[in-house]
C-alpha cells in the first residue's frame, strides 16, 4: 500500500517495485538476523525465571518444570555472560553455538528453527523473552526431548498432545 502511494498504481512496473521492495525487505531481516556479535544479559536470573514461570502458566505447563529444564540449560549462573551463550566445549575446543535461557542451538537445532520462524537471532540477547515463548511453545507440541540437560520425563508437566493449551 505504502508502494502504491508513493509510486502509484499499475502494470508491470508496480510487479518489479513489489518485487524489489519484498526483496530488501528480506535482505533487512536476514541481515538484522545475522547481525553482530552478541551484547551482554538482557536481565538477571531472577526476571528470567518470573517471565518462564509466568509464560508457562499461559501455556497449561507447570511451571516448576519449564523452569527446571531452563535451569538445566542457560537458567544458570555457569552461562551468564554475553548472550548467555553455552559454557559446553565441543570436539572442536569450541563453546557450543547455543543461546539463551533454553539454549537455543545454531547449529541445526531449534536456534535455526526460531531464526527462521521469528525473524530474530538467538544471539541477541534482548530477545531473550521471544526465545522462551519459542522454546515453551517447541515444548507443548514436542515434548522437552531436544534440551539434552533436561534428565526428566520427556513430556513432564506439559499439557496433553494436541490440546489448546500448548499455544500461547
Amino acid at each position: 500500500r505504502e508502494l502504491d502511494e508513493f509510486y502509484g498504481t499499475g502494470g508491470s512496473d508496480e510487479r518489479d517495485r513489489n518485487s524489489l521492495a519484498a526483496a530488501a525487505l528480506a535482505k533487512a531481516a536476514k541481515d538484522k538476523a545475522n547481525s553482530g556479535p552478541p551484547g551482554q544479559p538482557a536481565t538477571s536470573l531472577g526476571e528470567q525465571e518470573a517471565y518462564i514461570r509466568a509464560a508457562a502458566l499461559k501455556r497449561g505447563i507447570d511451571p516448576d518444570i519449564a523452569v527446571a529444564v531452563a535451569k538445566s540449560e542457560g537458567l544458570n549462573k555457569n552461562v551468564v555472560g554475553p548472550g548467555q551463550q553455552s559454557a559446553v566445549i565441543n570436539g572442536k575446543g569450541q563453546r557450543e553455538d547455543s543461546w539463551g535461557p533454553f539454549q537455543l542451538f545454531m547449529g541445526g537445532g531449534l536456534g535455526n528453527k526460531f531464526q527462521k520462524d521469528t525473524g530474530m537471532n538467538p544471539r541477541d540477547p534482548s530477545t531473550w523473552k521471544s526465545q522462551v515463548d519459542f522454546a515453551l511453545d517447541e515444548a507443548a507440541k514436542g515434548g522437552w526431548g531436544p534440551w539434552h540437560g533436561w534428565k526428566g520425563l520427556p513430556r513432564a508437566g506439559l499439557p496433553a498432545p494436541g490440546s489448546n493449551l500448548g499455544a500461547a
